[in-house]
């Protein structure tokens, strides 16, 4: 160690002597009669696990006042992740909001999304980009205080992480991120996590119309939500990631949640009790959980996904699409849309009014299912998905196109091609 090295520290004097240089205090500098006292002058701050850690004992630095700082690096694995546990940013970070420190450990994926060089962890070295945690340290130190709110966003996850796997969890962080570090100069404590009984609600950057906002936190949310959407029929495309307001349903225990601004794009994504979601004025996409659910899409051009539970699906004014599984019932308000299962089959029979009232709709008898429609008030089409055969014969759960001949329309007010097909 150099500072205990007598011929490193009497070459160094001789070479600054040479180049002109003196220091008094240096140059009286005896490692025998003053390093003790010096080092305990010393105050040591490191995170736990970090690189320089494990060389310690082999290579004695000068300790002092050792103080090692806990926080949840679970996930920061090999020497990677022993590197930048490392950076003098994120010991910054832990030093100056100790809750940010403790929030941490509401999941384990709080520093790897923060450290992560492909999103918002820029290196100076590299990048003109203000890197995330500089960001939220000056804020800090002004008026902002981002690292206090993020911990309280992060301990509002916390309470609600026992339904969302790890893929949800780094596209919940990583939109909470990326909506803190575009926040501009006239930003007031605001938090991104709303929390609502068992459901989690919030505006993304770009829905907020942050200035300048990117989408970076899309290739984390693909990775959560393309299994969801595969699952309920449908290939995952980049529009699922750019919905404005996100409400999710983070436990078993059912969650309610209703659109916090109607006049932004709505997504809802269920868990596994029952969940009751309620949408806004513009086109809502709703996935429903494996609880017996209640999508409820409002105005606009809806798409309503049944779960594997016997949900409620009630999409609206507007052209609705919906996607059913189980034993699913359909309102719809003004008969407009289109029904199908998850496999993609849709309807390609008619309707026979019966003596109940009640309206069936017929198909191909090689489609294994039957969806029933009765009128309610107000004009109210009702859908009722079941497995028992109608007239003999076994229809699929899918789209409703025309009507018999003769029969009243199903939809009043609808022409034959603008009814539920």
């Amino acid at each position: 160690m150099t500072a205990r090295n007598l011929w490193t520290i009497l070459a160094t004097k001789s070479a600054l002597n040479l180049a002109g240089y003196s220091d008094s205090a240096f140059n009286g500098y005896d490692v025998l009669a003053n390093y003790t006292a010096r080092e305990a002058k010393v105050t040591n701050y490191y995170l736990e696990g970090e690189a320089l850690a494990a060389l310690r004992v082999a290579f004695p630095t000068v300790m002092g006042q050792d103080n090692l700082i806990r926080a949840n690096g679970a996930d920061m694995t090999g020497v990677g992740g022993a590197i930048d546990l490392h950076s003098q940013a994120l010991l910054t970070s832990m030093l100056m909001s100790d809750s940010f420190r403790q929030s941490t450990y509401a999941s384990t994926r709080v520093i790897p999304l923060l450290m992560d060089k492909n999103f918002y962890a820029y290196d100076a070295a590299t990048s003109d980009q203000q890197n995330v945690l500089i960001n939220f340290i000056r804020s800090e130190q002004g008026a902002g205080d981002k690292l206090t709110h993020f911990a309280a966003d992060l301990n509002k996850l916390g309470t609600n992480i026992q339904g969302l796997n790890k893929a949800a969890q780094d596209a919940l962080i990583a939109q909470g991120i990326e909506w803190y570090y575009w926040q501009g100069t006239d930003y007031a404590g605001q938090e991104f996590f709303t929390q609502t009984g068992e459901s989690l609600q919030y505006t993304t950057a770009q829905g907020d119309g942050l200035a300048n906002a990117q989408n970076k936190a899309a290739s984390y949310i693909g990775k959560w939500l393309t299994p969801i959407v595969n699952n309920h029929g449908e290939f995952y495309s980049a529009g699922f990631a750019t919905y404005d307001q996100w409400n999710v349903a983070t436990s078993s225990s059912g969650a309610t949640a209703t659109a916090l601004n109607a006049g932004k794009s709505q997504i809802y994504i269920g868990n596994s009790g029952a969940d009751t979601f309620t949408g806004g004025d513009l086109g809502d996409v709703m996935f429903a959980g494996a609880g017996s659910d209640t999508l409820s899409g409002g105005g606009g051009n809806d798409e309503l996904y049944g779960g594997a539970g016997d949900d409620t699906l009630k999409g609206g004014a507007g052209y609705d699409r919906y996607v059913i599984e189980g034993s699913d019932i359909i309102e719809d308000s003004d008969g407009i849309g289109s029904i199908r299962n998850k496999a993609g089959q849709r309807i390609a029979g008619a309707v026979e009014k019966r003596s109940d009232g009640s309206y069936v709709f017929l198909s191909d008898p090689t489609i294994s299912a039957s969806v029933q429609m009765r009128t309610g008030e107000l004009g109210k089409s009702r859908f009722k998905s079941n497995t028992q055969q109608q007239r003999g014969c076994r229809t699929r759960r899918a789209t409703a196109r025309g009507h018999v001949p003769g029969h009243a329309s199903p939809f009043p007010g609808a022409s034959r091609n603008e009814a539920l097909q």
